[in-house]
């Protein structure tokens, strides 16, 4: 915990590092080690289950670079957090990270990125945590904030200039999302995360 919190400051202090971890190919080092990690946090509450969200809070650091997150496709540790939000059970601890994680990662509006996340069933697997939009803000830790994070992702998706018109074909027809692409869900988060608000569609707010 302490090395991963360590290396978190650093990169947030020294920017300019970021770049580096992808162009020495460390990405594929943190693909091999979150693996490893999921595999062993299969107990709430247990150390290894710390671990892996100490180190998802580093890659959501990491992602903040463009040159990461495009690196995170090829070296396959994107898919491997897509699969960790489409996963039943969900995993609690770790769930408000990895979507605030691949907001990150489809704000840079990057093709490799935006094809990726469609390929790896990223639009589904967020519509599918929007659908359960109760048990999410009841349940999860930074639940609420989830749900915002994962509607910024499908915005961000859909606006990327070349994987938006698949990502929008997928989320045609879809209720839950008419329901909630119109939310001013940053006006939901001024009001100190309550979870009741969140759920609400725009047709049922009481703002």
């Amino acid at each position: 915990g302490m090395v991963y919190e360590a290396l978190m400051v650093l990169l947030r202090a020294r920017v300019a590092l970021a770049p580096q971890l992808a162009r020495a190919g460390h990405i594929k080092s943190f693909t091999q080690l979150l693996s490893a990690t999921q595999r062993n946090a299969l107990h709430p509450g247990s150390s290894n289950e710390h671990s892996c969200c100490r180190l998802l809070e580093v890659l959501r650091v990491v992602a903040a670079d463009r040159e990461c997150a495009e690196a995170m496709v090829p070296a396959g540790l994107l898919r491997i957090i897509v699969n960790d939000l489409a996963r039943t059970p969900r995993c609690a601890a770790t769930l408000a990270i990895s979507v605030d994680l691949v907001r990150q990662c489809a704000a840079h509006h990057a093709p490799r990125v935006g094809f990726g996340l469609v390929e790896y069933g990223a639009v589904e697997a967020l519509l599918n945590l929007l659908s359960d939009s109760a048990s999410v803000a009841q349940q999860v830790p930074g639940g609420a904030g989830a749900r915002v994070h994962a509607i910024e992702t499908l915005k961000a998706l859909e606006d990327d200039s070349e994987a938006g018109p698949e990502v929008a074909a997928r989320l045609v027809g879809s209720t839950v999302w008419e329901h909630c692409k119109g939310q001013r869900h940053d006006l939901f988060l001024a009001t100190g995360g309550s979870g009741a608000l969140m759920l609400m569609g725009p047709q049922r707010s009481t703002l």
